[in-house]
Protein backbone atom coordinates (compact mmCIF):
# COMPACT_ATOMS: atom_id res chain seq x y z
CA UNK A 1 0.00 0.00 0.00
CA UNK A 2 1.05 3.71 -0.78
CA UNK A 3 2.41 5.78 1.61
CA UNK A 4 1.99 9.57 1.90
CA UNK A 5 4.63 12.18 3.29
CA UNK A 6 3.69 15.99 3.25
CA UNK A 7 6.57 18.06 3.64
CA UNK A 8 6.35 21.78 5.30
CA UNK A 9 5.90 22.80 1.68
CA UNK A 10 2.48 21.31 1.41
CA UNK A 11 4.20 19.08 -1.41
CA UNK A 12 3.46 15.24 -0.90
CA UNK A 13 5.12 12.69 -1.82
CA UNK A 14 3.59 9.30 -2.78
CA UNK A 15 5.39 6.46 -2.05
CA UNK A 16 5.09 2.11 -2.39
CA UNK A 17 8.66 0.48 -2.27
CA UNK A 18 7.77 -2.59 -3.97
CA UNK A 19 11.01 -4.83 -3.45
CA UNK A 20 10.31 -7.65 -5.59
CA UNK A 21 11.18 -5.18 -8.78
CA UNK A 22 14.12 -4.47 -10.58
CA UNK A 23 12.34 -0.84 -11.45
CA UNK A 24 11.46 2.28 -9.93
CA UNK A 25 8.99 4.90 -11.50
CA UNK A 26 9.13 8.32 -10.38
CA UNK A 27 6.46 11.26 -11.68
CA UNK A 28 6.00 14.70 -10.89
CA UNK A 29 2.41 15.31 -11.49
CA UNK A 30 0.72 19.11 -11.58
CA UNK A 31 -2.37 20.45 -11.43
CA UNK A 32 -1.78 22.56 -14.41
CA UNK A 33 -3.84 21.44 -17.80
CA UNK A 34 -5.92 22.71 -20.55
CA UNK A 35 -8.85 23.34 -18.63
CA UNK A 36 -7.30 25.57 -16.44
CA UNK A 37 -6.00 27.71 -18.74
CA UNK A 38 -7.16 31.94 -20.11
CA UNK A 39 -9.04 31.79 -23.30
CA UNK A 40 -6.08 33.72 -24.49
CA UNK A 41 -3.36 30.76 -23.51
CA UNK A 42 -4.99 28.07 -24.88
CA UNK A 43 -2.38 25.04 -25.66
CA UNK A 44 0.22 26.85 -23.04
CA UNK A 45 0.07 23.40 -20.63
CA UNK A 46 0.84 21.22 -23.61
CA UNK A 47 3.90 23.75 -24.92
CA UNK A 48 5.32 23.61 -21.74
CA UNK A 49 5.51 19.96 -21.31
CA UNK A 50 7.42 20.01 -24.39
CA UNK A 51 9.88 23.14 -23.60
CA UNK A 52 10.80 21.03 -20.33
CA UNK A 53 12.85 18.64 -22.41
CA UNK A 54 14.62 21.36 -24.57
CA UNK A 55 17.35 22.24 -21.88
CA UNK A 56 18.37 23.09 -18.47
CA UNK A 57 21.13 25.41 -16.77
CA UNK A 58 22.91 21.84 -16.46
CA UNK A 59 21.85 19.94 -19.88
CA UNK A 60 21.12 20.63 -23.05
CA UNK A 61 17.96 18.65 -25.36
CA UNK A 62 20.27 15.95 -26.39
CA UNK A 63 21.99 15.60 -23.35
CA UNK A 64 18.84 15.11 -22.14
CA UNK A 65 17.75 12.55 -24.37
CA UNK A 66 21.43 10.85 -24.15
CA UNK A 67 21.76 10.52 -20.23
CA UNK A 68 17.88 8.47 -20.14
CA UNK A 69 18.69 6.23 -22.97
CA UNK A 70 22.56 5.42 -21.79
CA UNK A 71 20.47 3.31 -18.62
CA UNK A 72 17.96 1.84 -21.18
CA UNK A 73 15.40 3.76 -19.54
CA UNK A 74 12.62 5.93 -20.49
CA UNK A 75 11.20 9.51 -19.63
CA UNK A 76 8.29 11.18 -20.93
CA UNK A 77 5.13 13.59 -20.07
CA UNK A 78 1.77 14.11 -21.31
CA UNK A 79 -0.64 17.35 -20.49
CA UNK A 80 -4.27 16.51 -19.87
CA UNK A 81 -7.50 18.87 -19.32
CA UNK A 82 -6.90 18.73 -15.73
CA UNK A 83 -3.09 18.12 -15.17
CA UNK A 84 0.02 17.53 -16.44
CA UNK A 85 2.31 14.50 -15.53
CA UNK A 86 6.45 14.11 -15.98
CA UNK A 87 7.56 10.78 -15.39
CA UNK A 88 10.68 8.69 -15.91
CA UNK A 89 11.38 4.60 -15.39
CA UNK A 90 14.65 3.20 -14.65
CA UNK A 91 16.04 0.18 -13.20
CA UNK A 92 16.42 0.27 -9.35
CA UNK A 93 19.88 0.91 -9.52
CA UNK A 94 20.04 4.40 -11.81
CA UNK A 95 17.57 6.16 -8.86
CA UNK A 96 19.66 8.85 -8.26
CA UNK A 97 19.98 9.81 -12.35
CA UNK A 98 16.35 9.26 -12.20
CA UNK A 99 15.26 11.93 -9.63
CA UNK A 100 18.34 14.48 -11.02
CA UNK A 101 16.87 14.48 -14.37
CA UNK A 102 12.97 14.84 -13.93
CA UNK A 103 13.65 17.00 -11.10
CA UNK A 104 16.21 19.19 -13.56
CA UNK A 105 14.01 19.35 -16.04
CA UNK A 106 10.99 20.52 -14.05
CA UNK A 107 12.81 23.32 -12.01
CA UNK A 108 15.19 24.23 -13.94
CA UNK A 109 14.21 24.61 -17.69
CA UNK A 110 15.25 27.69 -19.27
CA UNK A 111 12.82 27.86 -22.33
CA UNK A 112 15.60 28.98 -24.73
CA UNK A 113 14.52 31.55 -27.42
CA UNK A 114 15.94 29.23 -30.54
CA UNK A 115 14.80 26.19 -28.63
CA UNK A 116 11.52 27.46 -28.51
CA UNK A 117 11.00 28.67 -31.83
CA UNK A 118 11.96 24.81 -33.04
CA UNK A 119 9.46 23.59 -30.48
CA UNK A 120 6.95 25.92 -31.45
CA UNK A 121 7.47 24.40 -35.06
CA UNK A 122 7.55 20.87 -33.75
CA UNK A 123 3.83 21.52 -32.01
CA UNK A 124 2.36 23.32 -34.75
CA UNK A 125 3.28 19.91 -36.59
CA UNK A 126 1.67 17.69 -34.22
CA UNK A 127 -1.80 20.00 -34.16
CA UNK A 128 -1.52 19.13 -37.84
CA UNK A 129 -1.36 15.76 -37.43
CA UNK A 130 -4.13 15.52 -35.04
CA UNK A 131 -6.21 17.11 -37.66
CA UNK A 132 -4.91 14.67 -40.08
CA UNK A 133 -5.89 11.85 -37.83
CA UNK A 134 -9.81 11.21 -38.30
CA UNK A 135 -10.25 9.41 -34.83
CA UNK A 136 -8.17 12.01 -32.68
CA UNK A 137 -10.12 15.20 -34.62
CA UNK A 138 -13.17 14.31 -34.24
CA UNK A 139 -12.85 13.16 -30.39
CA UNK A 140 -11.65 17.45 -30.05
CA UNK A 141 -14.39 18.33 -32.41
CA UNK A 142 -16.95 16.26 -30.02
CA UNK A 143 -15.23 17.96 -27.06
CA UNK A 144 -15.54 21.15 -28.88
CA UNK A 145 -19.38 20.69 -29.63
CA UNK A 146 -20.76 18.94 -25.85
CA UNK A 147 -19.00 21.58 -23.65
CA UNK A 148 -19.29 24.54 -25.38
CA UNK A 149 -18.47 27.45 -23.38
CA UNK A 150 -16.53 25.85 -21.43
CA UNK A 151 -12.46 25.69 -20.94
CA UNK A 152 -13.11 21.73 -21.29
CA UNK A 153 -14.34 22.37 -25.08
CA UNK A 154 -10.73 23.47 -26.29
CA UNK A 155 -8.27 20.63 -27.33
CA UNK A 156 -4.85 19.92 -25.37
CA UNK A 157 -2.99 21.31 -27.79
CA UNK A 158 -4.43 24.37 -28.40
CA UNK A 159 -4.92 25.51 -31.92
CA UNK A 160 -2.23 26.75 -34.64
CA UNK A 161 -3.13 30.27 -33.91
CA UNK A 162 -3.47 30.44 -30.84
CA UNK A 163 -0.10 28.79 -30.20
CA UNK A 164 1.39 30.77 -32.13
CA UNK A 165 1.00 34.05 -30.60
CA UNK A 166 2.31 32.19 -27.37
CA UNK A 167 5.19 34.16 -26.42
CA UNK A 168 8.37 33.08 -23.97
CA UNK A 169 7.73 35.52 -21.13
CA UNK A 170 4.48 34.22 -20.53
CA UNK A 171 5.27 30.87 -20.85
CA UNK A 172 7.84 31.45 -18.31
CA UNK A 173 5.48 32.78 -15.95
CA UNK A 174 2.67 29.90 -15.96
CA UNK A 175 5.66 27.75 -15.65
CA UNK A 176 6.96 29.25 -12.76
CA UNK A 177 3.47 30.11 -11.57
CA UNK A 178 1.65 27.27 -12.14
CA UNK A 179 3.87 24.27 -11.92
CA UNK A 180 6.18 25.55 -9.07
CA UNK A 181 3.32 26.73 -6.94
CA UNK A 182 -0.39 24.87 -7.76
CA UNK A 183 -1.11 21.91 -6.37
CA UNK A 184 2.29 19.64 -6.93
CA UNK A 185 2.87 15.99 -6.07
CA UNK A 186 5.58 13.35 -6.23
CA UNK A 187 4.79 9.60 -7.01
CA UNK A 188 7.15 6.66 -6.70
CA UNK A 189 6.69 3.15 -7.22
CA UNK A 190 9.57 0.51 -7.33
CA UNK A 191 12.28 -0.92 -5.83
CA UNK A 192 13.73 1.52 -3.64
CA UNK A 193 14.98 3.30 -0.43
CA UNK A 194 12.51 5.36 1.19
CA UNK A 195 15.30 7.08 2.88
CA UNK A 196 17.41 7.47 -0.01
CA UNK A 197 14.78 8.42 -2.05
CA UNK A 198 14.11 11.74 0.54
CA UNK A 199 17.48 12.15 0.53
CA UNK A 200 18.08 12.86 -3.48
CA UNK A 201 14.69 15.28 -3.28
CA UNK A 202 15.36 17.44 -0.35
CA UNK A 203 17.16 20.13 -2.45
CA UNK A 204 14.94 20.21 -4.89
CA UNK A 205 11.72 20.46 -2.65
CA UNK A 206 12.74 23.39 -1.81
CA UNK A 207 12.35 25.62 -4.58
CA UNK A 208 8.43 23.99 -5.16
CA UNK A 209 5.13 25.21 -2.60
CA UNK A 210 1.90 23.24 -3.43
CA UNK A 211 -1.77 24.84 -2.56
CA UNK A 212 -3.72 20.82 -2.32
CA UNK A 213 -6.67 22.65 -3.53
CA UNK A 214 -7.83 22.52 -7.40
CA UNK A 215 -8.33 26.01 -9.10
CA UNK A 216 -11.49 26.84 -9.42
CA UNK A 217 -13.50 25.97 -12.54
CA UNK A 218 -17.34 26.18 -13.10
CA UNK A 219 -19.25 22.84 -13.66
CA UNK A 220 -19.65 22.79 -17.71
CA UNK A 221 -22.82 22.77 -19.32
CA UNK A 222 -23.80 19.91 -21.76
CA UNK A 223 -24.95 20.95 -25.32
CA UNK A 224 -26.79 18.01 -26.78
CA UNK A 225 -27.10 17.93 -30.79
CA UNK A 226 -26.05 16.72 -33.82
CA UNK A 227 -22.78 18.18 -36.17
CA UNK A 228 -21.58 17.24 -39.53
CA UNK A 229 -18.06 18.58 -40.42
CA UNK A 230 -17.48 17.58 -44.15
CA UNK A 231 -14.04 16.39 -45.10
CA UNK A 232 -12.68 14.58 -47.65
CA UNK A 233 -11.94 10.97 -46.00
CA UNK A 234 -12.45 7.49 -46.92
CA UNK A 235 -14.09 6.74 -43.93
CA UNK A 236 -17.13 8.71 -42.16
CA UNK A 237 -15.95 9.38 -37.96
CA UNK A 238 -18.33 9.39 -35.24
CA UNK A 239 -18.00 10.56 -31.65
CA UNK A 240 -20.77 10.64 -29.69
CA UNK A 241 -21.81 11.02 -25.71
CA UNK A 242 -23.78 11.81 -22.95
CA UNK A 243 -22.84 13.73 -19.24
CA UNK A 244 -21.25 10.40 -17.33
CA UNK A 245 -20.49 11.02 -13.31
CA UNK A 246 -17.28 12.53 -11.84
CA UNK A 247 -14.00 10.92 -11.13
CA UNK A 248 -15.34 11.03 -7.55
CA UNK A 249 -18.65 10.49 -7.79
CA UNK A 250 -20.57 6.83 -6.27
CA UNK A 251 -21.86 6.41 -9.22
CA UNK A 252 -19.07 6.05 -11.54
CA UNK A 253 -18.64 2.12 -10.44
CA UNK A 254 -22.50 1.53 -12.29
CA UNK A 255 -20.97 3.94 -15.61
CA UNK A 256 -17.83 1.74 -15.63
CA UNK A 257 -19.55 -1.85 -15.39
CA UNK A 258 -22.01 -0.06 -18.13
CA UNK A 259 -19.19 1.08 -20.25
CA UNK A 260 -17.83 -2.25 -20.41
CA UNK A 261 -20.47 -4.05 -21.56
CA UNK A 262 -21.59 -1.34 -24.53
CA UNK A 263 -18.27 -0.76 -25.66
CA UNK A 264 -15.39 -2.04 -23.74
CA UNK A 265 -13.64 -5.06 -25.48
CA UNK A 266 -14.31 -7.54 -28.08
CA UNK A 267 -17.36 -9.48 -26.26
CA UNK A 268 -18.93 -6.13 -25.70
CA UNK A 269 -22.28 -5.33 -27.55
CA UNK A 270 -21.30 -2.49 -29.98
CA UNK A 271 -17.98 -4.79 -30.90
CA UNK A 272 -19.90 -7.95 -31.49
CA UNK A 273 -23.29 -6.27 -33.16
CA UNK A 274 -21.55 -3.25 -34.82
CA UNK A 275 -18.34 -5.68 -36.19
CA UNK A 276 -18.79 -9.33 -36.07
CA UNK A 277 -22.12 -10.00 -37.09
CA UNK A 278 -22.86 -6.82 -39.65
CA UNK A 279 -19.10 -5.96 -40.68
CA UNK A 280 -20.17 -1.95 -40.74
CA UNK A 281 -17.25 -0.90 -39.19
CA UNK A 282 -13.43 -1.84 -38.18
CA UNK A 283 -13.16 -0.02 -35.39
CA UNK A 284 -16.34 0.66 -32.98
CA UNK A 285 -15.74 1.15 -28.78
CA UNK A 286 -17.31 3.14 -25.99
CA UNK A 287 -15.25 4.97 -23.27
CA UNK A 288 -15.62 6.79 -20.14
CA UNK A 289 -13.89 10.37 -19.85
CA UNK A 290 -13.85 11.31 -15.93
CA UNK A 291 -12.96 14.58 -14.44
CA UNK A 292 -13.26 16.26 -11.58
CA UNK A 293 -16.67 17.21 -11.82
CA UNK A 294 -18.09 15.61 -14.70
CA UNK A 295 -17.43 13.22 -16.61
CA UNK A 296 -17.89 11.55 -20.79
CA UNK A 297 -19.68 8.32 -21.79
CA UNK A 298 -18.89 8.24 -25.47
CA UNK A 299 -18.99 6.44 -28.10
CA UNK A 300 -16.50 6.19 -31.10
CA UNK A 301 -17.40 4.68 -34.67
CA UNK A 302 -15.59 4.87 -38.00
CA UNK A 303 -17.54 3.12 -41.01
CA UNK A 304 -17.98 4.28 -44.95
CA UNK A 305 -21.31 6.62 -45.73
CA UNK A 306 -23.54 3.75 -47.17
CA UNK A 307 -22.94 1.87 -43.83
CA UNK A 308 -23.35 5.23 -41.30
CA UNK A 309 -26.95 4.99 -41.70
CA UNK A 310 -27.16 1.28 -40.34
CA UNK A 311 -24.52 1.07 -37.65
CA UNK A 312 -25.79 4.31 -35.97
CA UNK A 313 -29.27 2.24 -35.95
CA UNK A 314 -27.53 -0.43 -34.25
CA UNK A 315 -25.98 1.73 -31.83
CA UNK A 316 -29.17 2.89 -31.03
CA UNK A 317 -30.61 -0.36 -30.68
CA UNK A 318 -28.07 -1.77 -28.07
CA UNK A 319 -28.30 1.44 -26.43
CA UNK A 320 -31.91 1.49 -25.87
CA UNK A 321 -31.74 -2.57 -24.59
CA UNK A 322 -29.50 -1.58 -22.27
CA UNK A 323 -32.16 0.70 -21.02
CA UNK A 324 -34.75 -1.41 -21.55
CA UNK A 325 -33.85 -4.69 -19.96
CA UNK A 326 -31.42 -5.48 -17.07
CA UNK A 327 -28.23 -7.53 -18.35
CA UNK A 328 -27.75 -10.81 -16.79
CA UNK A 329 -26.02 -12.31 -14.19
CA UNK A 330 -23.38 -13.93 -16.71
CA UNK A 331 -23.06 -10.96 -18.19
CA UNK A 332 -22.72 -8.51 -15.23
CA UNK A 333 -20.21 -11.18 -13.48
CA UNK A 334 -18.17 -11.40 -16.40
CA UNK A 335 -17.82 -7.34 -17.12
CA UNK A 336 -16.88 -7.08 -13.37
CA UNK A 337 -13.95 -9.61 -13.61
CA UNK A 338 -12.61 -7.60 -17.12
CA UNK A 339 -12.27 -4.37 -15.38
CA UNK A 340 -10.45 -6.39 -12.22
CA UNK A 341 -8.38 -8.36 -14.25
CA UNK A 342 -7.45 -5.29 -16.33
CA UNK A 343 -6.75 -3.10 -13.07
CA UNK A 344 -4.85 -6.29 -11.58
CA UNK A 345 -2.87 -6.63 -14.76
CA UNK A 346 -1.89 -3.18 -15.51
CA UNK A 347 -0.38 -3.20 -11.69
CA UNK A 348 2.11 -5.49 -12.68
CA UNK A 349 4.84 -2.46 -13.65
CA UNK A 350 6.32 0.33 -11.43
CA UNK A 351 4.98 2.99 -13.46
CA UNK A 352 0.88 1.97 -14.01
CA UNK A 353 1.17 1.51 -10.00
CA UNK A 354 3.07 5.39 -10.09
CA UNK A 355 0.29 6.72 -12.02
CA UNK A 356 -2.14 5.19 -10.50
CA UNK A 357 -1.40 6.61 -6.97
CA UNK A 358 -1.29 10.08 -8.50
CA UNK A 359 -4.09 10.13 -9.81
CA UNK A 360 -5.96 8.31 -6.79
CA UNK A 361 -4.36 11.58 -4.42
CA UNK A 362 -5.31 13.80 -7.03
CA UNK A 363 -8.53 13.42 -6.98
CA UNK A 364 -9.54 11.89 -3.68
CA UNK A 365 -6.90 12.73 -1.57
CA UNK A 366 -6.30 9.08 -0.99
CA UNK A 367 -5.42 6.01 -1.89
CA UNK A 368 -7.98 3.43 -2.99
CA UNK A 369 -6.79 0.09 -1.98
CA UNK A 370 -8.02 -2.20 -4.87
CA UNK A 371 -9.82 -4.48 -2.86
CA UNK A 372 -12.31 -1.33 -2.13
CA UNK A 373 -12.73 -1.40 -6.18
CA UNK A 374 -13.36 -5.08 -5.66
CA UNK A 375 -15.87 -4.49 -3.30
CA UNK A 376 -17.61 -1.86 -4.96
CA UNK A 377 -17.79 -3.72 -8.24
CA UNK A 378 -19.36 -6.81 -6.37
CA UNK A 379 -22.38 -4.60 -4.92
CA UNK A 380 -23.08 -3.39 -8.24
CA UNK A 381 -26.26 -5.22 -9.68
CA UNK A 382 -28.15 -5.49 -12.98
CA UNK A 383 -30.47 -3.11 -11.80
CA UNK A 384 -27.79 -0.26 -11.00
CA UNK A 385 -25.81 -1.15 -14.48
CA UNK A 386 -30.02 -0.22 -15.74
CA UNK A 387 -30.52 2.60 -14.01
CA UNK A 388 -27.29 3.98 -15.10
CA UNK A 389 -28.30 3.63 -18.59
CA UNK A 390 -31.88 4.89 -18.47
CA UNK A 391 -29.88 8.05 -16.70
CA UNK A 392 -27.27 8.28 -19.33
CA UNK A 393 -28.20 6.34 -22.90
CA UNK A 394 -31.18 9.38 -24.06
CA UNK A 395 -30.99 10.65 -27.88
CA UNK A 396 -32.43 13.89 -26.42
CA UNK A 397 -28.88 14.11 -24.06
CA UNK A 398 -26.51 13.25 -26.50
CA UNK A 399 -23.87 15.01 -28.82
CA UNK A 400 -22.83 13.74 -31.68
CA UNK A 401 -19.92 15.17 -34.12
CA UNK A 402 -20.01 13.46 -37.69
CA UNK A 403 -16.80 13.74 -39.84
CA UNK A 404 -16.30 12.77 -43.22
CA UNK A 405 -18.52 12.85 -46.44
CA UNK A 406 -21.85 12.22 -44.78
CA UNK A 407 -24.65 14.45 -44.81
CA UNK A 408 -27.94 14.18 -42.86
CA UNK A 409 -29.60 11.58 -45.71
CA UNK A 410 -27.12 9.27 -43.50
CA UNK A 411 -28.13 9.83 -40.32
CA UNK A 412 -31.08 7.57 -38.79
CA UNK A 413 -34.25 9.33 -38.02
CA UNK A 414 -33.68 9.38 -33.91
CA UNK A 415 -30.79 11.86 -34.44
CA UNK A 416 -31.84 13.85 -37.52
CA UNK A 417 -33.73 16.56 -35.62
CA UNK A 418 -31.36 17.24 -33.47
CA UNK A 419 -29.55 18.83 -36.52
CA UNK A 420 -27.77 22.34 -35.81
CA UNK A 421 -25.86 24.89 -37.52
CA UNK A 422 -22.24 25.42 -37.02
Amino acid sequence: MAEKIVLDSGVRIIIEPIPTLRSVSLGIWVAAGSRLEAPQERGISHFIEHMLFKGTRRRSAQQIATEIDAVGGFMNAFTSREYSSFYVKVMDQHLALAVDLITDIYLDSTFDEEELERERSVVLQEIRMVEDNPEEHVMDLFHKAMWKGSSLAHPIQGERRQVARLERELLLERWRQNYHHREVLFSVAGNFSEGKLLDLLDSSMEKLSSDPIWPKKRPPKNHPGLEIVEKDLEQVHVCMGVPAPSATDPKRYSYLVLNTILGGGMSSRLFQEVREKRGLAYSVYSFLSPYADVGILGIYLGTTAEHLKEALTVVLSQMENLANEPVSEEVLRSAREQIKGSLVLGLESSDRRMSRQAINELYFGRQIPVEEVMEALEEETSEDVQRAAQEALRVENMTVVVLGKASISHIPPPLRGMMRKR
